[in-house]
């Protein structure tokens, strides 16, 4: 077997780190687990997001869209719809720079 090419291809969106913390941080606030230190949970999650490394994330949705998210099966729905969009323009993109090279 022979690799032909290699493309890349993202989710639409792109959100900063300080932006999915906020979201977080917001769905959070306004939804408490009983018991739970507010001021601790965001600690933390800053912490986490912070110490990733990176700048900010590609998503498949806007941010705010994943409140309606709320079973796995309609998760997995959006991941395998956008999954398949983002596999064909990868491969869109793969043959398109192949047929590129060939015609140089």
């Amino acid at each position: 077997m022979r690799i032909a090419g290699t493309a890349t291809a993202f989710p639409p969106y792109y959100f900063t780190q300080r932006e999915v913390v906020s979201a977080l941080q917001g769905y959070w606030g306004e939804n408490p687990a009983e018991g739970d230190d507010q001021e601790r949970l965001h600690f933390v999650l800053e912490r986490l997001h912070f110490r990733t490394g990176v700048d900010g994330r590609y998503f498949c949705r806007p941010l705010q869209d994943y409140l309606a998210l709320d079973t796995w099966g309609k998760a997995n729905n959006v991941w395998i719809e956008v999954a398949e969009e983002i596999g064909a323009l990868a491969i869109e993109l793969c043959w398109s720079r192949r047929e590129q090279h060939a015609s140089r």
